[in-house]
């Protein structure tokens, strides 16, 4: 889960079809039709590249304290938070 902007949004699975889908309290759940593995794989791929996942966008940091890690919009707002994109 996120919050940029006070707008609350992230990802659910859709146990009926397999298939990952998002939300945010200002919409309808969208699903972007991928499945568990395709996103897992996505994930995976991002951090080796260290670059942002394909299908949602977000690139993974390291806490401020740097004994933690999560996903996130890729944007300055959080490295002025002491976060640091992963790998770099």
């Amino acid at each position: 889960m996120s919050a940029v902007h006070t707008m609350v949004y992230g990802t659910y699975l859709d146990l009926d079809t397999g298939t990952l889908g998002t939300w945010a309290d200002a919409s309808e759940p969208e699903p972007p039709g991928v499945g568990l593995a395709e996103w897992l794989e996505d994930g995976a791929d991002a951090l080796v590249e260290a670059r942002p996942t394909r299908i949602l966008g977000m690139l993974l940091y390291s806490s401020p304290t740097g004994d933690g890690l999560g996903w996130f919009d890729p944007g300055p707002v959080y490295e002025q938070d002491g976060r640091r994109p992963f790998g770099s």
